[in-house]
C-alpha cells in the first residue's frame, strides 16, 4: 500500500506474494491490472466496490500460482539456461568468455552462482533437471539480494535499482523471455 502525503495521489493497494523486496509479483500485477486498486483520498466508502476490488487482488495471486507452476513444469538444459543468463545480461550469445569486459563476466558468474544457491535451496541436485522457476528465482536473487548497485554498495541504491530501475529491467527481461515456455500450460 502507498499513498501521498499531501492527498496529492492516490492510495494504491497492489497484491504481492512476497516483500516488496521481489518484483516478480509486482510485475504481474502491473501487467494484469487486476491486482491493483487505486482509491482517491475524497472516494466515499463503497462496500460493493470494495468487495469487487478484493476479488481481483485474489485473482492476481491465483494467476501468480498458475504462473509459477507452469514454471516449475517446464525443464530447461544447462544450455538452454546458460544461454537465458546470456540474454537477460545483454550478452551476445555466440560470444566467448575472453571477448566479454571483466564486468560482463563478473556478473555472468555472479548469477550462475544465484542459480546454483538457488537450486540446493529448492532441492534439486546438481544432477537433476533444471526449471524456468528456478532460473527466474536465481535473477531474482541476483538481482534484489547479491548485484550490487552501479553508484556504490548501499542498500537503498540496490532497492531502489531492483524495483524501480535496471534490476527491474533485468527482471521484467527474464519474465518476458520465459513466458513463450508457458504459454501453452497457461491457455490450456
Amino acid at each position: 500500500m502507498s499513498t501521498t502525503f499531501d492527498g496529492s495521489g492516490s492510495t494504491i493497494n497492489q497484491a504481492t506474494m512476497t516483500r516488496v523486496v521481489c518484483q516478480n509479483t509486482l510485475r504481474l500485477a502491473h501487467g494484469t491490472g487486476k491486482a491493483i486498486i487505486r482509491t482517491r483520498h475524497n472516494t466515499r466508502f463503497d462496500a460493493a466496490r470494495v468487495g469487487k476490488e478484493l476479488a481481483q487482488l485474489a485473482s492476481g495471486f491465483a494467476e501468480f500460482k498458475t504462473m509459477g507452476d507452469a514454471m516449475a513444469g517446464v525443464e530447461l538444459s544447462k544450455d538452454y539456461v546458460r544461454d537465458f543468463f546470456k540474454q537477460c545480461l545483454d550478452i551476445p550469445l555466440e560470444a566467448k568468455p575472453d571477448e566479454l569486459s571483466t564486468r560482463k563476466m563478473n556478473q555472468f558468474r555472479a548469477l550462475s552462482t544465484a542459480y546454483s544457491v538457488t537450486r540446493r535451496e529448492r532441492d534439486a541436485g546438481q544432477d537433476a533437471p533444471a526449471d524456468a522457476w528456478t532460473a527466474l528465482q536465481a535473477i531474482t536473487r541476483w538481482v534484489d539480494h547479491d548485484r550490487t548497485s552501479i553508484n556504490g554498495d548501499n542498500g537503498e541504491k540496490q532497492f531502489t535499482s531492483a524495483n524501480f530501475g535496471s534490476g527491474d529491467a533485468v527482471k521484467g527481461k527474464a519474465v518476458a523471455l520465459l513466458m513463450p515456455l508457458i504459454k501453452q500450460k497457461l491457455y490450456a
